[in-house]
C-alpha cells in the first residue's frame, strides 16, 4: 500500500473498455472492488452510498470517474481518492494509468492501447502506428463495453446521405455546414460513437463536429475550452460533461433543458464559430503568414568585470572571444541606407542611440559590437515536432531564415537572434504559429519526464532507458518495440530536432544522465570557428527559452479578438487562443486555466491601443507578439509598416530590455562572486555607474504607442524594480567596503598612536631622571657615582618607561567609566614604584655616603671616591677632576711635538 496503511476499496464509474479492464487489473491484485455496472448516465456517487458508509473507517476508499453528486458523502470521509481525467482534470493520465500508478504497478501494452483509446481517441491510436482494424478492434470492444450495439455501414451512411445546405431547417435537413463546423441531427435511434469512428477513419470528419437528438448534444473537436466556459453553470449542475484533450469532446444532457436541440446545436456553432479557424490554415495565397524573431541572450563565465573603462575608449574585453568568432560573422556598422532605417533611427531619443546602435568604428563613442551572418546556402530553420495526440503523423515546419543578428556588449552580456519568415501556407494555422514559438525557442529541455509513481525516486539515476524515456516518453519500447502511451518532454515542450542553416540539434545528449544543461549543437557552431577552443561555452542568461518576438496575420481573428461584445468587454479578454499566444503555450493548453485569474494576466499583458483596428499587442517577460491582419490585407490598407515596426523599433526595444535584464543579473552574479574583494567591487561599482548612465534609460521615445510599449516590458520584465534593489545591493556593499577602509585606517592610527605613545613614554622618563640628576650623572669622570649604582638606575628607568607605556596603552584603549583589569592594574603599580625608586635612590645613596665616610675617618683610612652627600662631596670632587682634567689636556697640549 502507498501513503496509506489501511486497505484500498474501489469504487467503479460508468462502464466502458477502460473500465472493465481496471476492474479485471484490481481483481487480479485481490483488491476490494464494488461495481454495480453503472452506465455513463448513472455513475453518481450516491449510487455507492451504504457500502461507503459500511467501509469508510476500515479502507482508504478510491472513487473511479464517479459523478460527485453528494458532497455531504465526502465531507464525513477522512481517508479517500478521486480517480478521473474528465471535465476539470482533463489534463491528467486517463483512469488505467493513475490506477497503474497508485497500485505502482506495470501496465501490459494492451492495457496501454486502451489508455491511449480513452485518453486521445482515434487521433492518439493512429499517432501510435495502429492499422485501421487494429483501431476498428479496439473502438467496437469499447462499444461493447458500454452497451452500444455496432450499427450496420449502411445505418451510419443513410444519416450522412442527405444533401448539404448553410441556410436548412436541421428537421428536415439533418446535416448543415459552415465553414468548417458540421451538425449533424441524428434521427435514427443510433449511437453518436459509431458515427463519430466512422467519420474520423474515413477521413469525412470536418475539424469541429456537432451531434444531436432529443436527448443529447455532443462535440467533437478543439475548442472544449471555450464551451466549458459557456456552459459552466450546466457543467456544476452536472448536466454537461467533457474530456478527450485537444481533440476532445463536450457534451449536454437535455433531459433537463427547455431549449430546443436545434436552437442549442445552433447556439454552440455560434460559440465555434471564432474558434473554427484556429485549424484551418489561411485560404488566400500570401508572401507571408507569420514573422519570429528568437533572441537567444547570453554571457561568458570567464568574462572580467574591469571592461567599463576600456570600452570607453572604444576598447573591449570581447577582442579575445571575437579571435576565436566565425568568419562569416560581418561588423553590421549601422547606416541610414533604407527609409525604414531612418524611421527607426528617428524614432528613438538621441541620448539612447549609442545603446542601440552600432555606428561603426568611426564613430568616437562605441558601447557595443553588432554583426551579420553572411548569407549561407542552407537558410532554413526547421523545427521537428514528435508525433502526438494533436499532431498524429508529427510534423515538420520550415522557416526561412532573414537574418542573424550578435551583439556583445561590454557587462559581458551577448545576444544572439534568429529572424525567420514563414511562407508556407501549410503552416499558416494559428495553432502552426503556437507551435514554432514554443518548439522554436527551446534549447534543452526545461525538466525530463518522471515515472508515474506517488514517491519520487531518491536513489541514484537510473539506466539509460529510463532518461529515453524521460525526454522522449518514446511511442515504443526499446526492447519490445511495442506501444507505449508515456509521455516524454518531446512531445509537451521541446522539439524532436531543430536545425539552423544546416546544424542540428537532436537533444540525444539527454539520452544518458547529464551534469548540466548544454547550450545546442547549432548555436555552438554559429558562433565559434572551433568550440573546443572556447573553454567557457556561452551561458544563458534566462532559462532554456529564447526570448520571442512574433507578428501574425489573420484577418478573422484578428478581427473577432478585436471586437467586444453587447456588454462592453473585448472578446480577447476571455479567449483562450490570444492567451495562448501571448503566453507561448501550446495550443489548448493554457498554462492558467483558472478563468478569473487568466483574465487578470491578459489584461495586464495586451497592449489594445489599436484593437478596433484588428491590431493587438501582447508582452510578457519572455514574448512579444503582435496579431494584425494578413500581410496581404496590410498591403491593402497601407498598413504594412506594422510588421516592419516589429522588425526594427520593437526589435530594438526589446533587444534593449534583454540586455538590460541580462547585464543586472550578470552584476547580480558578479557580486555574489566577488563579495569578499574589494578591488573587484569597486570594478562592478564603476561599472554599474556607466550601465546605469548608458544603457538603463526609464524611456526611450517620445511616441506615445512607444512609451507604453516599453512602459510594459519594464514592467514584465521587472527591471525597474530589480535595479532598485541591485542599487541597495552595491549601497549596501560600498558602505561594507567603507566601514573596512575607515577600520583599516583606524587600526594603523592606532598603531601610530601606540608608536607615539611608546616614543613618548620612553623618551619621558629618561628625560625626568637627567633633569633630576643631571647631565654628567652618566660621565664616567663626572659622574658621583659608581657603574653599579649608574646600572640600577637605567634598570629603573626602563622599568618604569615600560610599565607607563602599558598602563598608557591601556588607559587609550578603555572607554568611559571602564575600569583596569588585574593585569592592567599590576602594570601601573609597578610604574609608579618604578618612578618612585627613581626618586628617592638620592636619599639611600645619601645615607650610605654619610654612614662610609664616618667607618672611613674612624679607621683612618685614605678618603676615595665614595657614595658620599650628593649636596656636598659631589660638588667638591667635581671641581677637584675638573681641575685635574683641565691640567692634563693643557700638558698634553705645551708637550713638545
Amino acid at each position: 500500500m502507498t501513503h496509506t496503511e489501511k486497505p484500498y476499496c474501489f469504487f467503479l464509474g460508468g462502464m466502458d473498455l477502460e473500465m472493465q479492464e481496471i476492474e479485471k487489473i484490481l481483481l487480479e491484485h485481490k483488491e476490494e472492488t464494488i461495481s454495480n455496472k453503472l452506465s455513463w448516465k448513472t455513475a453518481k456517487l450516491s449510487s455507492y452510498k451504504a457500502s461507503i458508509k459500511e467501509r469508510k473507517k476500515t479502507h482508504c476508499l478510491v472513487f473511479i470517474e464517479l459523478t460527485i453528486d453528494d458532497d455531504t458523502i465526502l465531507k464525513d470521509l477522512t481517508d479517500y481518492r478521486i480517480i478521473d481525467h474528465h471535465d476539470e482534470n482533463d489534463s491528467r493520465l486517463s483512469s488505467i494509468e493513475q490506477v497503474a500508478a497508485l497500485l505502482n504497478i506495470e501496465l501490459s501494452d494492451y492495457h496501454r492501447l486502451v489508455a491511449i483509446n480513452d485518453r486521445a481517441y482515434i487521433p492518439g491510436l493512429l499517432a501510435e502506428g495502429l492499422s485501421r482494424f487494429e483501431i476498428e478492434e479496439i473502438r467496437e470492444k469499447d462499444w461493447e463495453a458500454q452497451g452500444i450495439a455496432k450499427p450496420s455501414r449502411k445505418e451510419i451512411e443513410s444519416i450522412l446521405s442527405t444533401s448539404t445546405s448553410k441556410d436548412s431547417d436541421l428537421q428536415k435537413n439533418p446535416i448543415e455546414q459552415e465553414a468548417d463546423i458540421t451538425t449533424i441531427h441524428v434521427r435514427l435511434n443510433l449511437p453518436f460513437a459509431p458515427i463519430v469512428d466512422y467519420l474520423t477513419l474515413e477521413e469525412k470528419k470536418t475539424t469541429h463536429l456537432i451531434l444531436y437528438n432529443k436527448d443529447a448534444i455532443v462535440y467533437y473537436g478543439p475548442g472544449v475550452g471555450v464551451l466549458r466556459d459557456k456552459f459552466a453553470a450546466e457543467i456544476n449542475n452536472k448536466e454537461a460533461y467533457s474530456g478527450g484533450g485537444f481533440n476532445g469532446y463536450f457534451g449536454l444532457n437535455l433531459s433537463k433543458s427547455s431549449d430546443e436541440p436545434k436552437d442549442l446545436a445552433r447556439k454552440i456553432a455560434t460559440f465555434l464559430k471564432p474558434q473554427y479557424h484556429l485549424s484551418r490554415n489561411i485560404d488566400r495565397l500570401d508572401e507571408i503568414y507569420s514573422y519570429h524573431i528568437f533572441s537567444f541572450p547570453f554571457k561568458l563565465q570567464s568574462f572580467p568585470v574591469e571592461p567599463a573603462q576600456n570600452v570607453l575608449n572604444g576598447k573591449s574585453h570581447w577582442e579575445s572571444v571575437l579571435e576565436h568568432l566565425q568568419e562569416d560573422w560581418e561588423n553590421n556598422k549601422y547606416e541610414l541606407s533604407a527609409p525604414v532605417y531612418y524611421n527607426e533611427f528617428n524614432y528613438f531619443y538621441d541620448f539612447t542611440r549609442d545603446a542601440l546602435f552600432d555606428l561603426g568604428p568611426d564613430s568616437k563613442d562605441i558601447y557595443f559590437r553588432s554583426y551579420n551572418l553572411a548569407k549561407k546556402e542552407d537558410r532554413t530553420y526547421k523545427i521537428q515536432i514528435a508525433p502526438s495526440h494533436q499532431e498524429p503523423g508529427g510534423k515538420t515546419y520550415v522557416l526561412s531564415v532573414d537574418s542573424l543578428t550578435l551583439q556583445l556588449h561590454p557587462t559581458g552580456v551577448g545576444v544572439l537572434t534568429f529572424h525567420l519568415k514563414n511562407k508556407e501556407k501549410e503552416q499558416s494555422k494559428p495553432i502552426d504559429i503556437q507551435r514554432i514559438n514554443q518548439f522554436g525557442r527551446r534549447i534543452y529541455p526545461p525538466f525530463l519526464m518522471t515515472s508515474a509513481t506517488t514517491v519520487a525516486q531518491t536513489e541514484s539515476p537510473g539506466k539509460d532507458a529510463e532518461w529515453i524515456l524521460a525526454l522522449k516518453g518514446e511511442n515504443f519500447d526499446t526492447e519490445t518495440k511495442n506501444p507505449k502511451s508515456i509521455l516524454g518532454v518531446q512531445d509537451l515542450e521541446l522539439a524532436k530536432s531543430l536545425t539552423v542553416l544546416g546544424f542540428e540539434e537532436t537533444f540525444d545528449a539527454y539520452l544518458s544522465p547529464v551534469e548540466e544543461p548544454r547550450i545546442p549543437a547549432f548555436i555552438q557552431k554559429l558562433l565559434w570557428k572551433d568550440s573546443a577552443t572556447i573553454t567557457t561555452p556561452p551561458i544563458p542568461i534566462l532559462d532554456d527559452r529564447m526570448f520571442v518576438l512574433s507578428w501574425y496575420g489573420h484577418d478573422l481573428l484578428s478581427s473577432h479578438l478585436g471586437q467586444g461584445d453587447a456588454s462592453g468587454n473585448a472578446n480577447f479578454l476571455n479567449d483562450d487562443w490570444w492567451y495562448e499566444y501571448v503566453f507561448v503555450d501550446n495550443p489548448q493548453a493554457k498554462s492558467c486555466p483558472y478563468p478569473p485569474l487568466a483574465r487578470q494576466h491578459i489584461e495586464q499583458s495586451t497592449n489594445a491601443r489599436w484593437s478596433s483596428y484588428s491590431t493587438l499587442f501582447g508582452v510578457t517577460r519572455y514574448s512579444f507578439v503582435l496579431l494584425t491582419p494578413q500581410w496581404s490585407t496590410l498591403q491593402k490598407n497601407n498598413t504594412h509598416f506594422l510588421l516592419h515596426h516589429l522588425q526594427t523599433l520593437y526589435f530594438k526595444m526589446v533587444n534593449l530590455c534583454l540586455i538590460q535584464k541580462a547585464s543586472l543579473l550578470t552584476f547580480s552574479d558578479q557580486i555574489k562572486m566577488y563579495t569578499n574583494d574589494p578591488a573587484k567591487i569597486k570594478a562592478i561599482l564603476k561599472n554599474y555607474s556607466v550601465f546605469v548612465n548608458r544603457q538603463y534609460f526609464r524611456e526611450v521615445t517620445a511616441q506615445a504607442q512607444g512609451i507604453e510599449l516599453y512602459k510594459l516590458l519594464q514592467n514584465q520584465m521587472g527591471i525597474a524594480e530589480e535595479v532598485v534593489f541591485l542599487e541597495r545591493e552595491l549601497h549596501s556593499h560600498h558602505n561594507i567596503l567603507v566601514l573596512q577602509e575607515s577600520e583599516a585606517s583606524n587600526e594603523k592610527n592606532e598603531r601610530l598612536n601606540r608608536l607615539l605613545a611608546l616614543l613618548s613614554t620612553i623618551l619621558a622618563v629618561p628625560g625626568i631622571a637627567l633633569a633630576y640628576y643631571g647631565i654628567n650623572v652618566f660621565d664616567d669622570q663626572l659622574s658621583p657615582f659608581s657603574p653599579l649604582v649608574l646600572g640600577g638606575i637605567l634598570l629603573l628607568i626602563l622599568g618604569a618607561s615600560f610599565f607607563a607605556y602599558r598602563a598608557l596603552h591601556a588607559f587609550m584603549r578603555k572607554e568611559t567609566g571602564q575600569k583596569f583589569n588585574r593585569n592592567e592594574t599590576i602594570h601601573l603599580a609597578l610604574a609608579v614604584v618604578f618612578f618612585i625608586l627613581i626618586f628617592i635612590l638620592p636619599f639611600c645613596f645619601e645615607r650610605a655616603g654619610e654612614k662610609n665616610e664616618q667607618q672611613l675617618q674612624q679607621g683612618g683610612l685614605k678618603k676615595e671616591k665614595t657614595l658620599a652627600d650628593p649636596k656636598t662631596l659631589p660638588v667638591d670632587s667635581l671641581l677637584k677632576r675638573q681641575t685635574d682634567s683641565l691640567n692634563n689636556r693643557k700638558s698634553k697640549t705645551d708637550a713638545p711635538q
